[in-house]
């Protein structure tokens, strides 16, 4: 049904297990901020992360943890109820733990702090990264992600041949931060990049080969967290 613009917005879990799941998510972050920042493992909101961590290298060790601890027996539920949440979504079965992909069994915790261009990845096809093709992509918002944050698509780019992208050979330096991933340059369509509003509940499922990416949050005081996983067919 999402065929034309590459992606879709959907209901997710409900009820004590959405709950669970994001006081999990919320306590992990707050463990893993007070372990880097040496100090009491007091709760904050999670929008106000970046009043919590001020400083750059503390924040890219905090991220480098959370990564560290992505394996899906940290999760805080059981990973199977968001596969049947996913694939009640996209009317076919998926898992995020597929025996043989690379990239499987893994959750992401993504922090992106107000004005900070260097937060997210630049705007990019996943498939590009061989590890990632076949894959449908989630995206929950956890705190902070509004219309001037929320994470950004190009509808329809999932359609366009390659020969229509303009990009780097290989993975994107930023601001002196290197990337995995290739960049996208400019396309014959233009880069109109936009933000599909995603409410408290809800989860966005898009394309591998959707543009996305480039999210810069200007909101002046919020930070950005967001769920991040991807599936396969099961």
């Amino acid at each position: 049904a999402w065929h034309g613009a590459g992606y879709c917005v959907a209901p997710f879990l409900a009820g004590p297990v959405r709950e669970a799941l994001l006081a999990g998510l919320a306590g992990l972050v707050h463990r893993v901020t007070a372990e880097v920042c040496d100090e009491p493992a007091t709760p904050f909101p999670l929008d106000q992360y970046h009043r919590r961590c001020r400083d750059d290298a503390c924040h890219y060790r905090i991220v480098s943890r959370l990564q560290a601890l992505s394996p899906l027996e940290n999760l805080p539920v059981d990973y199977r109820l968001v596969d049947d949440c996913v694939s009640v979504a996209l009317g076919t079965a998926v898992s995020c733990n597929v025996p043989g992909r690379e990239a499987a069994g893994r959750f992401f915790i993504r922090i992106v702090r107000p004005g900070r261009t260097t937060d997210n990845n630049p705007p990019h096809r996943d498939v590009w990264l061989p590890r990632l093709r076949d894959a449908i992509n989630l995206y929950v918002p956890l705190a902070g992600s509004n219309a001037r944050s929320s994470l950004s698509l190009l509808p329809g780019s999932h359609l366009w041949p390659e020969s229509d992208i303009l990009r780097t050979p290989a993975g994107a330096s930023i601001g002196g931060l290197s990337y995995t991933v290739p960049a996208v340059l400019g396309s014959r369509h233009g880069l109109a990049m936009t933000r599909p509003p995603v409410a408290d509940g809800q989860m966005l499922l898009f394309s591998p080969y959707l543009v996305h990416g480039g999210a810069v949050n200007l909101n002046e005081d919020l930070a950005r967290m967001s769920l991040e996983m991807r599936f396969w067919r099961a």
